[in-house]
């Protein structure tokens, strides 16, 4: 998604975290989604009241879901959950060769694995 779309600026992207703009980014979805539901939930009103329509239109018709059901901060932050100890050194042990580092653990593994258990090269 471009910057722009959440109100920045190339400067002021560059210092962001990758979470801070990610939750920016959702926001910004969000209130995309807000405005969705009230232009959809005004235009099925007025093709109701036009008369025109063999059976009512809806919401769901116009968008193909329910009316405030879009995407949101919450659901998103109780999809999330902590990452184990584990799981944080396995991320920072795949950062580091991705950038080029070097593991110097002595335990360190001879096969890495990115998070979904397939071997990084």
């Amino acid at each position: 998604m471009a910057y722009e779309l959440c109100g920045l600026l190339p400067w002021d992207f560059e210092r962001l975290t990758p979470r801070e703009f990610e939750r920016m980014q959702a926001a910004a979805l969000a209130r995309l989604d807000h405005l969705w539901d009230r232009t959809a939930w005004i235009v099925a009103h007025l093709m109701n009241a036009a008369g025109f329509m063999k059976s009512p239109m809806t919401v769901r018709r116009l968008l193909g879901r329910e009316f405030g059901r879009g995407r949101t901060l919450m659901r998103r932050a109780a999809a999330t959950r902590e990452q184990t100890p584990e799981e944080q050194v396995m991320r920072a042990a795949l950062w580091t060769r991705i950038l080029g580092g070097e593991d110097r653990r002595p335990d360190a593994p001879a096969v890495l694995l990115d998070p979904h258990g397939r071997p990084v090269a």
